[in-house]
């Protein structure tokens, strides 16, 4: 079961990384035709990637074969890194001109 977990960890942190760098462009594109398109983006992709970890949460504990775990651990790290990459600008946005970039670096 340690082997299942660490593959499912890793698969979840490599897509995670894929993940931040799609969402970044889509988000943009997003932006760019309706201002208000980006934090339903965002709040879609938080939501939509809640069910695959609740499905990894439901697995049995000693699965025989981790392939959809695999699955669902790849498709929760994609969907949860949708507002990674949006967060910043959103942030931005809503501060005054003479604090921005204190709060993000």
């Amino acid at each position: 079961p340690h082997a299942a977990a660490a593959k499912g960890l890793e698969t979840f942190k490599v897509t995670n990384v894929f993940g931040v760098l799609i969402s970044g462009v889509i988000g943009q594109v997003a932006y760019n035709w309706a201002p208000y398109a980006l934090p339903l983006f965002m709040g879609i992709g938080s939501l939509l990637g809640i069910s695959p970890l609740l499905l990894i949460l439901q697995s049995p504990p000693d699965p025989t074969d981790s392939t959809h775990l695999n699955f669902w651990a790849a498709a929760a790290g994609a969907l949860l890194a949708v507002p990674l990459a949006t967060l910043q600008i959103c942030l931005l946005n809503v501060s005054k001109p003479e604090v921005r970039g204190t709060i993000s670096g």
